[in-house]
């Protein structure tokens, strides 16, 4: 598909492999600040939306303590 894909456009094989690791990394850095804040990525909160018919809590809920007050006291 790589090769196809570059045909398609002009360019390098050798590119397009580049132009995907760029993509990649971009999707990657957006899912793990994603995650960050919400529980469920962006299809998976539409899918439920249309399976519930209705709106469905997304938010993370913020722990105000650190980690080591929580465990240790």
């Amino acid at each position: 598909m790589l090769i196809v894909f570059s045909f398609l456009i002009g360019v390098t094989p050798i590119n397009s492999l580049i132009v995907c690791f760029i993509i990649h990394a971009i999707l990657i850095t957006f899912s793990i600040v994603w995650l960050k804040y919400f529980k469920m990525g962006p299809v998976e909160l539409l899918l439920r939306c249309f399976t519930y018919w209705g709106k469905v809590p997304n938010k993370k809920k913020i722990i105000k303590e650190s980690f080591n007050e929580a465990c240790f006291t």
